[in-house]
């Protein structure tokens, strides 16, 4: 039994093609009347030797890539349940008013100027952000530049007019 030799990784067909490679250097059999010739034994297994650093170092590749594909599919699966949890957990955009949703078992109010009440939830809705948060950074701007802003004098005086 050798590490580098597993059946999965083609260890038979690999013995094989080192058996076919190392018979012209034995000059003969492994074994002779059934014990085997210990000097012949050594060439086959040094130059199995050989071919064991490649076969460690497909290994390590191959691990490699294995921890590297786990670690991609355990972050696309991480992003997924966030997006779906975000996405379907709770709406964008909770109506209120007449149109709020109401609780099982009671009975809404009758709709009372639904074109003006659209219009409202219309405006809700535009200052709504995808996660339904109010969206403050266009009041925040908007703010901001009339900080900015100059002072005008309020009245012209005479001798300019």
């Amino acid at each position: 039994h050798l590490p580098s030799l597993e059946i999965r990784e083609n260890a038979i067909d690999r013995l094989v093609n080192l058996y076919k490679k190392t018979v012209y250097k034995t000059g003969g059999w492994l074994t002779d009347s059934g014990v085997p010739d210990l000097t012949r034994v050594q060439l086959i297994m040094s130059d199995l030797g050989e071919v064991e650093d490649e076969i460690f170092k497909n290994r390590q590749q191959n691990e490699i890539r294995f921890k590297a594909r786990m670690k991609a599919n355990k972050k696309r699966k991480k992003l997924e349940s966030e997006a779906n949890s975000n996405c379907y957990n709770r709406p964008a955009y909770i109506p209120h008013g007449q149109y709020a949703p109401v609780a099982i078992g009671s009975t809404p109010s009758p709709v009372q100027n639904a074109r003006q009440e659209s219009i409202n939830m219309r405006r809700m809705g535009m200052h709504t952000a995808t996660d339904g948060s109010v969206v403050r950074s266009n009041h925040d701007a908007a703010a901001a530049l009339r900080s900015m802003l100059i002072e005008a004098p309020s009245k012209l005086n005479d001798s300019e007019i």
